[in-house]
């Protein structure tokens, strides 16, 4: 901003960011391999700085949520590129390798798959290139020449939409640790999340993995294999797999299947941490006088092929610590451990707590035990922000939209600057040199008046 506003007490404003996707090409696209990242929600955050008396800093936050998945899948281990299992077990009885397919047919596909979409957005046999620079593979993982599935994210499939690959029934009661082993391509900068269900006739569609992230960076990149358990379902005789793929907002998330089979899961533990917060809220800034950090939390995900015992949180903030267990861990579930946080009122500062996960097992993939979550108690004027967004926002290359929230400002003061966050844990833009982002501050009674 150019100019100081003089905002006198008591006084409502509104703050609304216009989001122009002006080289924005890829529109909202998923942030890497970020293990705190959010598996049903892309969210936007925005901080308004308020320097009281031209000094000092006094924020708060603004979040909305952009929905991109079913409400089912928020309590799905999360696996990004770091959790994939690097070798692959040899192909058991039961193949796909997709190649006696059509390229280009959206089904029904000869070898038993069924493919089943929200509108527009469909599993497509590919060979070769999807067609869509920047995202997807080159090839087909089987030969180079063969037949892959992918999902074909250009208009017109837009955000929202979900695209379903399903397979037929498959005998499992010859596998004496049965799991899923397929190969995949996510490469593009609009790669939305994929979850992998089971299905044994039993139990329903059970999530057992959420993809997120996009895991290559070019279409040359060679495809990565994953492999996940069976242990979450109640039979051991026949299953079906689904493959289920959310837009991520953008043509360039062509994601891709391959070399799809059942196998013998070599025992494997892993434990991650994969959303580290804070409670009561989400907020990571704090008006010094609405101070309400009681504890820290998170989701503990078993990505893993066996059990945990004596599962322990711990969390550190200075010399300061208190730990959270759990008996027991069961292979493919999803926990939360809580723990406390030290006697406030914190002194206004910058805060950063340390997040450790252990058991009575080694884990065999330690990476993803470990996260930090920062935090700030600021010299604000004003209350927090009333939690609720007005407004939405454009999504899609050219698109323009306007969000926004209000704030009651308590004490007379001069804003002297505007500053945002885009959230770092949370799969949103990336931005780059040339984009743009035009923030506004309202007179607020109810709707939007004049711009200050």
């Amino acid at each position: 901003m150019n100019k100081n506003l003089i905002i006198s007490s008591p006084f409502r404003i509104g703050l609304f960011v216009c989001l122009f996707l002006l080289g924005i090409t890829n529109g909202f696209s998923q942030s890497s391999f970020s293990e705190s990242q959010d598996v049903q929600d892309q969210a936007i955050t925005t901080q308004v700085d308020l320097p009281e008396n031209g000094s000092g800093t006094a924020s708060s936050f603004l979040e909305s949520s952009l929905l991109m998945a079913s409400d089912a899948i928020g309590t799905v281990p999360k696996m990004n590129q770091g959790n994939i299992i690097q070798a692959p077990a040899a192909a058991g009885p039961v193949f796909y390798n997709f190649d006696t397919e059509t390229a280009g047919s959206t089904g029904p596909f000869v070898s038993g798959w069924v493919g089943v979409n929200s509108s527009t957005y469909d599993w497509t046999a590919g060979t070769g290139l999807t067609g869509s620079p920047d995202t997807g593979p080159s090839a087909d993982h089987t030969t180079g020449s063969g037949i892959y599935m992918f999902t074909e994210a250009s208009s017109p499939a837009t955000t929202g939409d979900t695209a379903s690959l399903t397979s037929p029934y498959i005998e499992i009661d010859t596998f004496s640790n049965p799991g899923i082993g397929f190969w995949t391509h996510r490469y593009g900068a609009s790669i939305g999340n994929m979850v992998v269900y089971a299905n044994d006739g039993l139990s329903g569609w059970v999530p057992l993995v959420n993809l997120v992230g996009e895991w290559q960076s070019d279409e040359l990149d060679p495809w990565l294999y994953v492999e996940v358990p069976l242990c979450a379902l109640s039979s051991s005789d026949s299953v079906q797999i689904r493959f289920t793929a959310f837009h991520g907002g953008g043509w360039a998330g062509d994601m891709a299947v391959d070399d799809v089979g059942m196998v013998n899961i070599v025992p494997v533990q892993d434990a991650a941490i994969s959303a580290a917060d804070l409670l009561p809220t989400t907020y990571t800034i704090f008006p010094e006088s609405q101070q309400s950090v009681t504890g820290f939390t998170s989701d503990i995900s078993n990505l893993g092929s066996e059990d945990f015992t004596g599962l322990k949180l711990k969390t550190t903030l200075g010399a300061w610590s208190d730990s959270a267990t759990q008996a027991t861990f069961g292979c493919g579930t999803i926990t939360n451990l809580s723990t406390s946080s030290p006697a406030g009122p914190y002194a206004i500062g910058n805060y950063e707590v340390y997040f450790e996960l252990s058991a009575n097992e080694t884990d065999d993939f330690p990476n993803n035990n470990f996260d930090t979550l920062r935090f700030e108690i600021s010299d604000s004027v004003y209350a927090r922000d009333d939690d609720n967004p007005t407004g939405t926002l454009g999504i899609g290359p050219g698109a323009t939209g306007t969000l926004g929230q209000t704030f009651e400002v308590l004490t007379t003061d001069t804003i002297t600057s505007v500053s945002f966050h885009l959230g770092s844990n949370t799969p949103l833009i990336n931005p780059t040199v040339g984009d743009v982002l035009d923030i506004s501050l309202y007179d607020f009674n109810g709707t939007p008046g004049t711009v200050l």
